[in-house]
């Protein structure tokens, strides 16, 4: 399975607030795009999900419109058993996606890169606690280098009531994750849609696991939509 999240505008920074390599059967892959007039150089940076640095390199000078693609599995300085984030950037605007490959042998893919814009408001429109076989859970970057972030998740029914709020405390750097399946007060069958609010900017994505049956497990993803 593959997805991505296409943008309309390049951003000179990107994140992909989550990446692994062989952990979990998971390891990541992303491909980066220039998509100014002009040759530029690219950079990646790897951190820990308590930001904590991993390891940086120079992608290389990438001609206007010229696209790489780059597996964590061949990254000699990011460790087996990694997991975290991926900041990508240059002087000029970039577009990028990320997938997530599962060496277990079950279909899987998630974690979509990033827009690269955060937000004080990040809606996401799908959100789902055992529905039809299908849980979501989402994952919260705060890329600032030095501020906290204050953010309460609010959730919704399907007819646009409040079911459930949960406040959180995000490091600068860190990244949170919170699983759908997690939350007691959402019950099964729940599905509906959840906004965060923030006292800083977030860059959010969401992952769908799915059971598919025969031990095998469809994951899907999508990049949360600022407001």
């Amino acid at each position: 399975m593959r997805q991505y999240s296409a943008v309309s505008k390049g951003y000179a920074e990107l994140f992909l607030p989550v990446a692994y390599r062989n952990q979990w059967n998971m390891t990541s892959a992303f491909a980066v795009m220039n998509v100014s007039s002009s040759s530029q150089e690219v950079w990646v940076e790897y951190r820990d999900r308590n930001g904590a640095f991993t390891w940086s390199r120079s992608l290389g000078i990438l001609g206007a419109n010229r696209a790489i693609g780059v597996g964590l599995a061949g990254e000699a300085g990011i460790p087996n058993g990694w997991t975290g984030w991926v900041r990508i950037w240059a002087n000029g605007p970039l577009a990028a996606m990320g997938t997530v490959e599962n060496t277990a042998g079950t279909a899987g893919f998630d974690a979509p890169a990033s827009s690269g814009r955060a937000g004080h408001v990040i809606v996401l429109p799908w959100m789902a606690r055992r529905y039809n076989g299908r849980t979501t859970g989402i994952t919260i970057l705060n890329p600032s280098t030095t501020a906290s972030a204050s953010a309460t998740v609010i959730y919704y029914d399907e007819q646009g009531g409040q079911v459930d709020s949960d406040s959180e405390t995000i490091g600068a750097r860190n990244v949170l994750g919170r699983g759908a399946q997690d939350d007691p007060e959402l019950s099964d069958n729940w599905f509906g849609s959840a906004v965060i609010r923030s006292t800083s900017p977030l860059i959010v994505v969401v992952r769908e696991d799915r059971d598919a049956g025969a031990g095998v497990y469809a994951m899907s993803g999508y990049s949360g939509i600022v407001r």
